[in-house]
């Protein structure tokens, strides 16, 4: 009869367990710490380009906000000139005069370059960011919201009251002229039957005059701002 002898696997201590789950800690823990580097490496590769995409978006801001503002204060001269004439009760010169009434039908507006931080919005790509670069960004977009409100109630207004009356005072054919850098037209006129209309025209000038310096305040205030975060981006990023 034979005698089968059986075999037994001595049993591993537990430090022999341990050692494994620590190197299996240690793997995991080092792929999770590789992948976090890669994930910062690519964010820090996005957050450079948008930074250099916002530079520039912004730095266009300031080339038209210096048009707009300039635009605006050529504007307020026209009217203080329009004024300096209506105190006389009637104009000197019916060209000089139509010159400047004209300006108060005329309208500019500020061109935002708003691209890149509405995808940085959108995509909630603005952590990216130090917080005092979004500070001074929302503090942009609040007074841009702000001026493109009182830009749409300016041209409401002229559409409103200021246009239909205009015409009924100068050649309007005029304003055209002017606005496409043509030919003076021969028929000039300018119609100022009473005090009463040389008064509201008064009124109506000075009430643009106002409307005018508080849009080129907050060009003004929008540019600051600009040229305070083109500082940041270009201290942090390097976009040039």
């Amino acid at each position: 009869m034979e005698v089968h002898a059986h075999t037994h696997t001595p049993r591993k201590k537990w430090t022999h367990y341990f050692w494994e789950f620590f190197m299996l800690f240690l793997a995991v823990f080092a792929g999770f710490l590789a992948e976090n580097q890669r994930e910062h490496i690519v964010e820090g590769h996005r957050a450079k380009a948008l930074a250099i995409s916002l530079y520039h978006d912004i730095k266009n801001d300031t080339t038209d906000l210096r048009r707009i503002s300039n635009w605006e204060t050529n504007k307020i001269n026209h009217i203080d000139s329009l004024l300096d004439l209506l105190q006389k009760k009637s104009p000197d010169n019916d060209t000089s005069f139509s010159i400047h009434a004209a300006w108060l039908v005329f309208v500019n507006k500020f061109f935002q370059n708003s691209g890149t931080y509405e995808q940085l919005k959108n995509s909630g790509s603005l952590r990216y960011f130090k917080q005092d670069l979004i500070n001074i960004l929302l503090k942009y977009e609040n007074i841009m919201a702000e001026t493109k409100l009182r830009e749409e109630a300016e041209v409401t207004k002229l559409e409103q009251r200021v246009i239909p009356f205009v015409q009924e005072r100068i050649n309007y054919e005029f304003v055209y002229t002017l606005l496409r850098n043509l030919p003076i037209p021969r028929n000039i006129y300018v119609k100022l039957k009473d005090q009463n209309t040389i008064d509201l025209m008064i009124n109506e000038a000075i009430e643009i005059k106002l409307v005018g310096l508080r849009r080129r305040d907050l060009y003004n205030q929008l540019n600051a701002l600009a040229i305070e975060i083109l500082k940041k981006l270009k201290d942090n990023y390097n976009p040039e």
